[in-house]
């Protein structure tokens, strides 16, 4: 009698998880009462993205209300109500694909007793990777998880996941909902990193199968492969072939068929636009058959880049190159007609070629200059354009500051939006600190520029900081609101703000406009009033995180106003009370290198570049690109007495030399 009992009990209980999810209210729920009531049902066949998608899925539905949702294939799909998730025959019979949809576009859709979450997917490997291009599916999931659980990805560690509990969960019996994203891919450095759910649900993946970054002669006719045995692949400079800087002879056919051959390799492993750029710091190959094809000689004018960049360049483009480059475009349309070339229009291509009136169907821009004036030329000369931005690029002249406000980065967005920009390929991974929510915002807009920016900036206050969230939205509104008003932006001119600094206005002035005493108090009261209010370790750790970056701008900005002070008056008061703050900087900088991995992947995003920035010393900005883990035993060895921070020491990069390089161990 027992045993029939316990049977009856056991079958009682399955038939109870198996039932159709109620619809109350006109909800269809999911888990409900901490209970599951849903199935997740994938394609017998499955593919990579799907099987990532519901991982997630079941990992952050578990987070939420502590249920885990069991998953079977659709075959197996078992009575009562279902989660489809990718393109299962379920999906196909009613009538819900991704026929409509384009880059990682995708679809929530209630049917009945079912949800559907079906994006679109890269079907094919890239370069032996399943999961480079679009993941649609993904998205699809990940936007289920915002939408119907709440949960908020502000910032790129575990620690910046906003994850709201509850026991129920559920989405409208009518739902029906189709997103795709304003932009098909956002490459460069990696905000959200790779790959994550972060990164995909605030836009800052790639939509598309593409390789960007403009650059690919290196990759295509390297120095390191080819001078030594075909030194005629090189520039001849001088009189001389040199392999130094990898300055190609564009005019040489062999140089045209490996560069074209790189691409269609790279086609041929999967993506579906490749980049196609000369080397960075171009110089002309000075061989008779190179110089007359056209009259660019920007090295024997003397004169400054940006003076011929926007004279005399307008004028005498670069042809050498775009005979080149359309050349091997023309022979890949032939082999690969599905496939596009991104053309990248930088320094000697900024300015289009008058000799070529359109590029082919199958190219798009990188445009490096954005301005207004740049777009009327190119523009009917591109099947389309993208963007290679430099809005928060460190080794920039505004350095580890905020480069743009939240007001400018939309107005900005908007306006590449409204002029068929696509993509973009940019720099914001530093200094989330101060500039956490721009990031938040910004990739928020790549998804749907339409959607207001000031709210999501609150949102991230409030998501991010909790009871303090007000306060810290007046901290954020006071210091970007004076960076408006200091350092302002003409609205009529779509320039970089980096590019609108005098040559006056180095780093130290730039510190001391910004960040007078009375604004810095202001800021701090208002940061010490966000500590006093902060209920919770997520909004403790992310304080603490600002606190670090607000002690990084207030100690080098009183550095140098003790600086400006001292060298107005060299008084042995002026020089000890200098000493002093140059101290306390440097205490500082040591206690950010000094933190542990383990620390850093917590709670400071932007950790590598920041130690690396701290201590480049003016380097050369290669520094840059050299990890932080394989330098920090040596840098810390070192020290951080009489050593400058930022790169290249020179007008157009970050950085603070004096007085960080005085040695304050003589008197004065």
């Amino acid at each position: 009698m027992k045993r029939f009992f316990w049977i009856l009990l056991i079958l009682c209980a399955a038939v109870v998880r198996q039932a159709p999810a109620k619809a109350d209210h006109g909800k269809l729920f999911l888990v409900r009462d901490g209970r599951p009531v849903s199935t997740i049902v994938v394609p017998d066949k499955m593919l990579p993205s799907t099987k990532q998608a519901v991982e997630w899925l079941q990992e952050y539905v578990h987070s939420v209300s502590n249920v885990k949702l069991q998953s079977v294939p659709e075959s197996q799909a078992p009575a009562g109500t279902l989660i489809s998730v990718g393109p299962t025959q379920l999906a196909a019979d009613a009538g819900i694909d991704t026929k409509g949809l384009k880059y990682d576009g995708c679809q929530l859709v209630v049917r009945k007793n079912m949800l559907f979450l079906i994006g679109r997917d890269q079907l094919q490997e890239v370069n032996g990777n399943p999961q480079l291009g679009p993941r649609g599916t993904c998205r699809a999931v990940l936007t289920f998880l915002e939408d119907a659980c709440g949960i908020r990805w502000f910032l790129p560690t575990p620690q910046g996941v906003l994850i709201p509990k509850s026991t129920n969960i559920s989405v409208a019996n009518d739902l029906s909902k189709t997103f795709v994203p304003a932009f098909a891919y956002s490459d460069g450095r990696w905000t959200y990193g790779a790959g994550t759910p972060a990164s995909i649900i605030n836009n800052f993946r790639n939509g598309v199968a593409i390789l960007p970054g403009g650059h690919t002669y290196y990759h295509c006719v390297s120095e390191s492969t080819y001078f030594e045995k075909h030194p005629e692949y090189f520039a001849l400079i001088d009189g001389k072939r040199t392999g130094k800087g990898n300055h190609l002879c564009t005019t040489n056919p062999d140089v045209q068929k490996l560069i074209t051959r790189w691409i269609q390799d790279q086609f041929d492993a999967g993506f579906e636009i490749v980049s196609l750029g000369q080397e960075d710091g171009f110089r002309r190959c000075e061989c008779k058959t190179c110089e007359a094809q056209d009259d660019y000689r920007y090295e024997n004018l003397g004169i400054g880049w940006d003076d011929f960049l926007y004279g005399a360049l307008r004028n005498q483009p670069c042809e050498r190159l775009f005979l080149l480059h359309k050349s091997i475009i023309d022979t890949v349309k032939q082999s690969h007609p599905d496939k596009k070339v991104l053309l990248m229009c930088y320094a000697p291509t900024a300015w289009p070629s008058k000799r070529i009136d359109y590029f082919g169907d199958n190219v798009i821009g990188e445009l490096t200059n954005q301005e207004p004036k740049f777009l009327k030329a190119w523009r009917g000369k591109l099947s389309g354009m993208t963007g290679y931005v430099y809005w928060f690029n460190i080794q920039l002249n505004i350095g580890m500051d905020i480069h743009f406000t939240p007001n400018e980065v939309a107005d900005r967005l908007r306006y590449l939006h409204q002029s068929g920009f696509i993509g973009l390929y940019q720099f914001a991974e530093a200094n989330w600190g101060l500039q956490g929510p721009i990031f938040y915002m910004l990739g928020k807009l790549m998804g749907n520029p339409s959607l207001d920016h000031q709210e999501l900036v609150t949102e991230y206050c409030h998501g991010v900081y909790g009871k303090a969230g007000s306060t810290m939205n007046q901290f954020f509104d006071l210091i970007y609101s004076r960076h408006e008003a200091v350092l302002p932006i003409n609205e009529n001119e779509f320039a970089q703000r980096y590019n609108l600094m005098p040559r006056w206005l180095d780093n130290i002035t730039m510190y001391e406009l910004l960040y007078p005493p009375n604004h810095l108090k202001e800021l701090e009261g208002l940061l010490v009033k966000a500590e006093q209010e902060a209920d919770t370790e997520m909004a403790r750790g992310w304080l603490r995180h600002t606190r670090e970056f607000f002690d990084f701008t207030k100690f080098i900005a009183h550095a140098l106003i003790s600086y400006r002070a001292w060298q107005i008056e060299e008084s042995p008061e002026n020089w000890h009370e200098l000493k002093e703050r140059v101290e306390t900087f440097n205490d500082y900088r040591m206690q950010i290198l000094t933190y542990s991995r383990e620390y850093a992947d917590q709670w400071f995003p932007g950790w590598d570049p920041f130690c690396n920035f701290l201590t480049a010393n003016n380097e050369n900005e290669r520094l840059y690109y050299v990890p932080w883990e394989t330098r920090k035993a040596e840098a810390i060895k070192r020290g951080t007495d009489r050593i400058a921070i930022g790169y290249g020491g020179r007008f157009g990069y970050g950085y603070v030399k004096e007085p960080l390089t005085f040695d304050f161990s003589t008197s004065k």
